[in-house]
């Protein structure tokens, strides 16, 4: 083994003056060398010291000409040390950095060691930095100790959660987080967040959700706890494992964060619902103004159409003409009725129901002439609904002329229904209880993963004739009713429609089958809506009738019409009010006066608007009857007849 016994006198040859030249080097380089604070000293092969900085100096308690001329060992470690400890020794084999530690006064140090070669890979000398790692040691022999009490904290976490050093390596993690992928020794969220490319990072958001709008990662968030802020921070929108993350970043100390994640996918499937619901109405305030004056022309033509009737009754010619415009208003009301229902004040009007033989009667009807069998599947002890009848028979009808059209060469579609219970375990977003769940299935061509995110939208069809509002009108109707919709596609296999409606606790009334009323029931009648034409085609059809009738154009004028009646002696029998008058005063506003005047008064609303306030509780503001234009004149009839009998 090579020994450093050298004289001292002769350490500084030539050879290590010209290459290495400690001595000439300049003021501004040796103020840098002596601002390090961790000690540096240079070296001989010999193990001798030829300089070193201010803080190896004051470290060993000595001004530099005392430091240089002396043997490193018999410094650090005291006179009598073996100098086989040294990495020095090490270094003259290997010619590469070595690593040492060493305790010193009751301090403990890292040595790290380097050589210094010439051009043919000689040693000309040794570079040692010392660092004094008594903290380190001590907060590493701190948190061993400490090791249980963390894991007990961390897995008391009912989420995933981690203590992270400065570095972002993971020092603990609880049993949470290791079932997602965390490794104690790893880089935080090494296998998620930042390492996806942009295309895998779609790939796992659409695995979720694919209204969630992209993925982040945490790691700049732990560089603002990093910069001294010691509240928690949030970083929200983490993927991992294909469920969504808000993860926090909590510094415990200078060198230590807890990290931890709560899954949020459900909640940000809620916010999706809600965004999309909200799409919705913005568009629906839009449509319900054209549906609202649409209404009025088809109540017009239809008033018309039915007066022609009776007055031509003899020329069956322009009888039957007549009867194909009545047809066609009636399927023009079916589109207005679809753009109402998502519509604001598309309300449902609402009673209880069982849902069995409304299936049966509306897929078979769909389906009635096409090349397509129905398959039913509806358990015997389905549980009642509450429901607007009209809007989920218009459901049905959707789903099912959906299927129909997606498989043109013919097949089969499958209705199922039955009882379910929901609760926080079946990802649902749905408030918990009692369900039923229906589910329309075709065998057809499938619907591309990147479609699947649009089908719901308005006026998006696929379909080159259509009008795209089926499904918006389906999603619109079940949103509605409090209930949830969501399709599974599989191309080249087909598509499942399910629906989730809240069972009812009410029993479903018997409902005797009552035939339009034959007998004619007259008296004096007050017509007020804003339209003109509608008014006259009223008026004119129940004057037919037998019926004194007066026209209002907006709640004042019928106000004053029905007080000067009332103080004539000849008094209305019944006042048909439109619900909405365009910058004057509605039927709502002008019912309720009404009855200041007449507790008696016999009003009947009448509205191209579902509304939730009025229309499917209109009793409970003061009206004895409702009827939704467009609407027969012989509909109108039955309920001014059973008004008039109240």
């Amino acid at each position: 083994m090579q020994t450093c016994n050298v004289n001292s006198n002769n350490i500084l040859n030539e050879n290590i003056k010209d290459v290495i030249n400690f001595q000439t080097i300049s003021d501004k380089w040796q103020a840098t060398f002596d601002s390090i604070s961790d000690i540096v000293m240079v070296l001989t092969i010999e193990n001798v010291i030829i300089e070193a900085n201010n803080a190896a100096c004051k470290a060993f308690g000595l001004g530099k000409k005392e430091l240089i001329g002396k043997k490193c060992h018999e410094i650090v470690q005291g006179t009598n040390a073996p100098i086989g400890k040294c990495p020095c020794v090490k270094i003259l084999e290997s010619k590469k950095e070595e690593v040492a530690e060493y305790t010193r006064e009751g301090k403990h140090y890292k040595l790290i060691a380097w050589p210094i070669l010439d051009e043919n890979q000689e040693i000309l000398a040794f570079v040692h930095v010392v660092k004094d790692i008594t903290e380190q040691i001590k907060s590493e022999a701190e948190l061993q100790a400490n090791q249980h009490l963390s894991d007990l904290l961390l897995n008391s976490f009912p989420h995933p959660a981690m203590l992270i050093n400065k570095d972002r390596i993971v020092i603990a993690a609880n049993n949470i987080a290791e079932e997602i992928g965390v490794s104690s020794g790893k880089y935080c969220w090494s296998d998620f967040g930042k390492c996806l490319s942009l295309s895998e990072r779609d790939q796992e958001r659409a695995k979720i959700n694919p209204h969630i709008k992209g993925i982040k990662c945490s790691f700049c968030q732990m560089e603002k706890a990093m910069d001294g802020n010691m509240n928690s921070i949030n970083d929200p929108d983490i993927c991992v494992s294909g469920r969504i993350y808000d993860t926090y970043w909590i510094p415990v100390n200078e060198n230590m964060y807890l990290h931890y994640a709560i899954d949020v996918t459900e909640r940000k499937q809620l916010e999706d619902e809600r965004l999309k619901a909200s799409k919705l109405e913005s568009i629906g305030i839009l449509a319900g103004g054209i549906a609202h004056d649409f209404n009025n022309i088809l109540a017009a033509i239809m008033g018309n159409a039915s007066l022609a009737k009776l007055s031509f009754d003899n020329q069956d010619e322009l009888s039957e003409i007549l009867k194909e415009i009545e047809k066609a208003s009636i399927r023009a009301t079916k589109l207005t009725q679809q753009l109402l229902t998502f519509a604001k004040g598309g309300a449902p009007v609402k009673e209880v129901i069982e849902l069995s033989e409304l299936l049966n009667e509306t897929a078979r009807f769909s389906l009635r002439g096409s090349n397509v069998q129905c398959h039913f599947s509806i358990a015997p002890d389905l549980w009642p609904v509450d429901v607007d009848k009209g809007q989920i028979n218009q459901v049905i009808n959707n789903l099912v002329i959906n299927a129909k059209q997606a498989m043109p060469g013919g097949g089969a579609v499958s209705i199922k229904a039955k009882n379910v219970s929901i609760n926080s375990t079946n990802n649902i977003p749905l408030s918990e209880g009692k369900y039923i769940r229906v589910s329309v299935s075709d065998k057809g061509a499938g619907i591309p993963p990147n479609q699947l995110d649009k089908i719901f939208d308005p006026y998006y069809t696929t379909k080159q004739m259509g009008s795209g509002l089926g499904l918006a009108t389906v999603y619109s109707i079940i949103n509605r009713h409090h209930g949830h919709i969501d399709v599974i596609s599989e191309v080249g296999t087909g598509t499942t429609f399910s629906l989730y409606l809240k069972a009812s606790l009410k029993q479903v009334e018997i409902e005797e089958n009552r035939e339009d009323i034959q007998e004619i029931v007259t008296g004096k009648i007050l017509v007020m809506d804003d339209d003109e034409m509608l008014r006259r085609s009223i008026g004119s059809n129940l004057e037919d009738f037998g019926n004194e009738v007066a026209e209002a154009s907006d709640g004042n004028e019928a106000i004053m019409l029905y007080k000067k009646a009332l103080k004539a002696g000849k008094p209305f029998d019944v006042v048909i009010m439109d619900l909405t008058i365009p910058g004057g005063m509605g039927g709502k506003e002008a019912t309720q006066k009404l009855l200041k005047i007449d507790p008696g008064v016999k009003a009947i609303v009448s509205s191209g608007y579902s509304n939730d306030q009025i229309i499917s509780n209109y009793t409970g503001h003061g009206f004895c009857g409702f009827i939704s234009k467009p609407y027969k004149i012989e509909d109108l009839r039955n309920v001014i007849n059973r008004v008039m009998k109240m």
